[in-house]
């Protein structure tokens, strides 16, 4: 309130509102600013190369038809990562490898932050698991709470339950927990 009272045309007054409104506090519209501008700046380069390829070049349609199909093609699976990624993490973080019968039943990553800190997690449906891969630093845990995710996939929560976690840096951390009686393996890497 402080702040809309302290801007003078009405005009402002009812942007400070509708701000306030969303939740977003003017001081922090300078950084908005800027976030866009970095990235409407790319974007505006992007597409006059791609313009000008359009009329310039040969084929020009075409060619920019493909980069901007390429383009997106990064950007989605940027946001949006393949099953095929899920799995190579498991095989990085954890030495586990599966083999060709694996599905992933759920999965969500998010993107790395400024410092390429991110996090994934993922429910796998497997037909056989060789714990022999697993990295010297995965340890079993001796008790371990059934991840939300994995909660849909699991008929009932009778049976063994695996556990197994390795911490790797103060902010590293990687679990993995297998449900051998249904064929249900989940890990997360934050």
């Amino acid at each position: 309130s402080h702040q809309i009272r302290s801007l003078r045309s009405p005009d402002a007054r009812k942007l400070a509102r509708f701000m306030a409104t969303l939740g977003i506090r003017m001081e922090l519209i300078p950084y908005i600013g800027l976030g866009l501008v970095v990235l409407i700046l790319p974007l505006a380069i992007f597409s006059g190369i791609l313009f000008l390829i359009w009329k310039k070049v040969p084929f020009g349609k075409y060619v920019s038809a493909l980069l901007l199909v390429g383009f997106l093609f990064v950007v989605v699976t940027a946001i949006w990562p393949m099953d095929s990624f899920y799995k190579d993490e498991l095989q990085n973080n954890a030495g586990l490898r599966l083999d060709d019968g694996y599905e992933v039943l759920a999965k969500s990553s998010s993107y790395p932050d400024m410092h390429g800190d991110y996090y994934s997690e993922a429910v796998f449906r497997v037909s056989e698991l060789d714990l022999s891969t697993l990295t010297g630093d995965v340890a079993p845990i001796g008790q371990c709470v059934v991840p939300r995710m994995a909660e849909p996939f699991l008929p009932s929560q009778k049976g063994a339950i695996k556990c197994w976690g390795a911490n790797r840096n103060i902010d590293e951390w990687f679990q993995l927990i297998y449900f051998p009686d249904s064929g249900i393996l989940y890990y997360r890497f934050d």
